[in-house]
């Protein structure tokens, strides 16, 4: 069993969105948090060879903004102002049942 208070470092494997927020939650726990991703990340946006769905949309459920927002306060003003859409889904969103 790790011992949290005795550990010091920490590795996440891939720099995924699941590895960024492992290592944003890792980082309340250990003194250094190191990532290793085997593409090269740019400071900008881009689409990875490692990432091969980074072209596809992408939305971010009410609850995920929520976890986000509290991991990373004011993301969610950030993403609207790079261009993301805000979608409410009971408004915006139309589900067609073909099986009901």
């Amino acid at each position: 069993m790790l011992n949290l208070n005795t550990s010091r470092n920490a590795i996440v494997i891939g720099a995924s969105i699941t590895g960024l927020l492992a290592a944003r939650v890792l980082i309340k726990y250990f003194d250094r948090v190191t990532i290793i991703e085997r593409d090269h990340l740019k400071e900008e946006p881009e689409s990875r060879l490692g990432v091969p769905q980074s072209t596809h949309a992408h939305v971010l459920l009410a609850k995920s903004q929520q976890i986000l927002e509290q991991l990373f306060p004011g993301l969610t003003s950030e993403l609207t102002a790079a261009g993301a859409i805000p979608v409410d889904w009971n408004a915006d969103w139309r589900i067609l049942d073909v099986w009901g």
